[in-house]
């Protein structure tokens, strides 16, 4: 029993540490505590087989339990999606410390084995409780992407705008020979740099690809002793945003948000089944800089109405937004409360979910004349 205790807490620290990087299925059931617990038993039952077994029966029995694990997590599978892919290096690591351990051991005299066999499975059991937070949870955390040469964005440009230029002003001669009061330039002919307040009039930025929006919340499972980050995350954002004084307007499908947990996904469309959109108006960003530099971050804060559940709320975003070439970058960070929308936080008997949503958005618009 000593010697299984030894071989599983040593076993356990190895699958404690290698759950960290997987992906688990459920946080709630598969984390480094469980696996900790389950490294320890395998421990044990490893030291009664090995007592009461030949050293080849051993052996032919250890075998059969790792065949018998995979056939569980196999079947697992139909409850828990990625069951297979994040218990078979877990339980190889863990049945192979164990029976390999045991094995080796059974034979030797260890000094001060009690004391040994406690200190392994005391420090296992802290290790397992105390990464219990430090799960797979993805991040909520954007930033705003990292920025083209400045030489690259001024220069390509500077092409383009001349040749832009090239062709309004031969536009321009046409008109005064035939007398025409045609505009000099098509609508759609649009500045391929912004650098003044006056080069963004008329033009929208339309919120396309690049774009994502994340939701985290901080969760409390039942018997775990710490909270987990839980990350929503999308790239079905659509909208409009104008830099010259018009309203933009931003929309989220928020039936279309995913996170690491398929239950807990259908359980957010199950919530905003009704409402499946989220609604940003801003009647009118803060004034803009007189001039604007290749490269140069515009950091302001943004303040407009969002609309949840059927419910308008005033909003506040920090922003920084840059652009890049003819790209706006536009990167946003606030927080609500479920209160301010009228909606009881999505928490169950086994999951307490907290009050502050903490959101994060990324948006790239590209120009248009509209």
């Amino acid at each position: 029993m000593l010697i299984g205790l030894l071989a599983g807490g040593v076993a356990a620290l190895i699958g404690a540490l290698l759950s960290l990087p997987l992906h688990s299925p459920d946080d709630a059931i598969f984390n480094s505590a469980t696996v900790t617990i389950a490294a320890l038993a395998a421990g044990l039952v490893a030291g009664v087989l090995r007592r009461s077994l030949s050293a080849r029966r051993f052996a032919v029995a250890w075998g059969g339990l790792f065949v018998a694990a995979i056939a569980a997590l196999a079947a697992g599978e139909s409850i828990f999606e990625r069951t297979l892919s994040f218990g078979l290096p877990i339980a190889a690591a863990v049945l192979g410390t164990t029976g390999l351990g045991v094995w080796l051991l059974d034979e030797q005299r260890i000094p001060r084995l009690p004391v040994l066999s406690a200190a392994a499975a005391g420090l296992a059991v802290a290790a397992g409780l105390g990464l219990v937070g430090q799960r797979d949870a993805e991040s909520g955390s954007l930033s705003l992407p990292a920025a083209p040469a400045v030489a690259a964005l001024t220069g390509a440009s500077a092409a383009v705008a001349a040749s832009t230029g090239a062709t309004g002003s031969a536009t321009a001669a046409a008109a005064a020979s035939t007398g025409s009061t045609a505009p000099a330039s098509r609508p759609n002919a649009l500045p391929t740099w912004f650098a003044t307040p006056s080069d963004v009039k008329d033009v929208t930025f339309v919120v396309g690809e690049g774009s994502q929006a994340t939701f985290t919340v901080t969760e409390q499972f039942a018997g775990l002793p710490l909270p987990n980050d839980a990350v929503m995350h999308s790239t079905a954002l659509t909208g409009d945003i104008r830099l010259d004084g018009r309203p933009s307007r931003m929309v989220l499908d928020l039936l279309r948000l995913t996170s690491d947990q398929p239950r807990r996904d259908n359980f957010m469309r199950q919530m905003f089944r009704a409402r499946p959109s989220a609604v940003l108006t801003v009647s009118a960003l803060a004034a803009l800089p007189d001039r604007y530099e290749a490269g140069q971050t515009v950091r302001q804060t943004v303040r407009g109405t969002l609309a949840i559940n059927g419910v308008e709320r005033p909003i506040a975003f920090d922003v920084e937004a840059r652009l890049d070439g003819t790209v706006l970058h536009l990167l946003g960070k606030t927080s609500f409360v479920w209160k301010d929308f009228d909606i009881v936080p999505p928490s169950t008997p086994t999951v307490q979910v907290q009050d502050r949503v903490a959101v994060e958005v990324l948006l790239a618009g590209r120009p248009e004349a509209r």
